[in-house]
């Protein structure tokens, strides 16, 4: 992917469930609907959903999806769609999500991701 539009249009259709959250989230946030000239904001608030999820025991499976699905298009993506990913996304990671559950989730966290995270935290969030 080459920009950010394209990561959220490809967003919205390989992770539908997460993407209408999102885009609920973003809306209440925001007080505008999402559009995909403000995807960089719009990946912030899928962090948060994220975080909401896990802080109410979202099943591993789903969260490893996302990771998995960040992480491809981070390895595959441009520098403008890697910065959004560092910056909007896994910056914002794990926020308020308990250390009883926050382990589980840090495991299946891909190296690459877990790597953006410590360079930027300095330290894992368990």
């Amino acid at each position: 992917m080459e920009t950010n539009a394209e990561f959220y249009r490809y967003a919205h259709v390989r992770l539908p469930d997460m993407a209408q959250k999102t885009d609920r989230h973003y809306a209440r946030y925001w007080f505008e609907s999402p559009c995909e000239s403000h995807a960089s904001s719009w990946f912030g608030s899928a962090a948060e959903v994220l975080n909401l999820e896990m802080r109410n025991g979202a099943d591993l499976r789903q969260v490893r999806a996302v990771f998995v699905f960040i992480e491809r298009a981070f390895v595959s993506g441009s520098p403008e769609v890697k910065n959004c990913i560092d910056v909007s996304f896994v910056e914002n990671l794990f926020w308020q999500v308990p250390s009883s559950l926050l382990g589980q989730y840090w495991r299946v966290l891909p190296p690459v991701l877990r790597k953006l995270y410590l360079d930027f935290h300095g330290h894992a969030p368990v």
